[in-house]
């Protein structure tokens, strides 16, 4: 049986207890107001054992009690931080748990009773000699006994977070859904200190514009926010990032098979056609793969500006993105392309192809420049 706190109680011998939690609630008006000090209330009946409250979520809150013997039913008082104890309801369970707690860090009271309360212990025997003669002798002789308050607190849960380098530039943070809360802030730890630099309803962004293998700490705060106010906390855990170490021949070649089947053009050096040494030239300065850097020249210039970087002309102890130079000798170099894989070379190779994959063996190599990375 549960009787809400609009109907009557039952009267007869009650028991009490109280119970002070500070929670996010808001409640609705009940009849029988009572201050909300404790210690100037009382119940004409026994106290009953083992007596909980404890936080569900963020707007749940149980109360539960051992069971007294005799008792049929019990009363659930309430009162918000120094406001009045109202009725919320009656139940026959030996627990209660609120569905109205809409505002966590707000200090609420609870008493259950298996009888009205009262601010004297007078007020509290006169009031149960009301029913029928046999309850008034036996109400006439007990004594009032004062409500103890036991506390609890309710909050937006926390959430477990993690977060991982997807690039070398970049980091993805990733949390648990909090219920009820309205949108989630995600800081960076920087300089000893947390920086909050995101604002997201979604349950993760990425940090962008980072330092290669570098660590990055993070955490994440649940916010519920409403017209009347707002609150926050903080997820259970940090979490740490390391970017990946920053691969520039990936950058390089990523650069160069973004053009494969551009036109060849004669002079040209991009972003949309080219010639050999213009695409060689278009791709290290887009990509910022080499520490060395170069001007516009033909592919006999690259050989002129770049050739302390020579390596030989063996593809075997060439690596990914390597100029490769050739012609009928180091002083007539009539082309210009970069190393694809050990046997293939990616290049701007004449009109009719455009940029394209060519088999190295179909080329004499006169050179190949390795010049220095990021």
């Amino acid at each position: 049986m549960f009787i809400t706190e609009n109907q009557k109680c039952c009267p007869g011998r009650r028991l009490a207890a109280a119970i002070g939690l500070s929670a996010a609630v808001a409640f609705s008006s009940a009849f029988m107001p009572m201050p909300v000090n404790a210690a100037a209330l009382y119940t004409d009946g026994q106290i009953p054992s083992n007596v909980s409250a404890s936080a569900v979520d963020y707007n749940t809150i149980k109360v539960s009690w051992d069971a007294a013997e005799g008792a049929e039913e019990y009363n659930v008082y309430c009162a918000k931080e120094s406001g009045e104890y109202k009725l919320k309801a009656s139940t026959s369970n030996t627990s209660y748990t609120t569905t109205w707690a809409t505002q966590p860090g707000a200090e609420y009271h609870f008493i259950v009773s298996t009888g009205t309360l009262q601010t004297t212990s007078s007020d509290a025997g006169s009031q149960a000699t009301t029913s029928d003669a046999s309850t008034s002798a036996s109400a006439s002789t007990s004594t009032a006994t004062a409500v103890t308050p036991v506390s609890a607190q309710t909050l937006l849960a926390q959430t477990t977070m993690n977060a991982y380098g997807i690039s070398s530039s970049s980091a993805k943070i990733t949390w648990k859904k909090v219920a009820g809360a309205s949108y989630y802030r995600v800081y960076r730890l920087k300089s000893g200190k947390w920086y909050h630099f995101k604002n997201t309803k979604s349950l993760s962004c990425t940090n962008t514009g980072l330092k290669s293998s570098t660590k990055y700490t993070y955490t994440v705060r649940a916010v519920r926010k409403t017209s009347k106010y707002t609150t926050s906390r903080r997820a259970i855990n940090n979490n740490v990032a390391k970017t990946k170490a920053y691969d520039a021949r990936a950058k390089l070649m990523s650069v160069a098979k973004s053009k494969l089947g551009n036109r060849y053009v004669y002079g040209a050096e991009g972003p949309n056609s080219f010639d050999c040494s213009g695409y060689v030239y278009y791709c290290y300065k887009k990509s910022g793969a080499s520490t060395k850097k170069f001007s516009r020249t033909s592919a006999q210039g690259l050989y002129s500006k770049l050739k302390k970087y020579n390596i030989g002309t063996k593809m075997s102890k060439a690596s990914k993105g390597d100029i490769v130079l050739c012609g009928s000798s180091k002083s007539n170099i009539s082309h210009a392309a970069m190393v694809y894989t050990s046997s293939k070379l990616i290049n701007a190779a004449n009109p009719s192809k455009g940029v394209c994959l060519s088999g190295a063996k179909y080329f004499h190599i006169v050179a190949i420049l390795h010049l220095p990375m990021k």
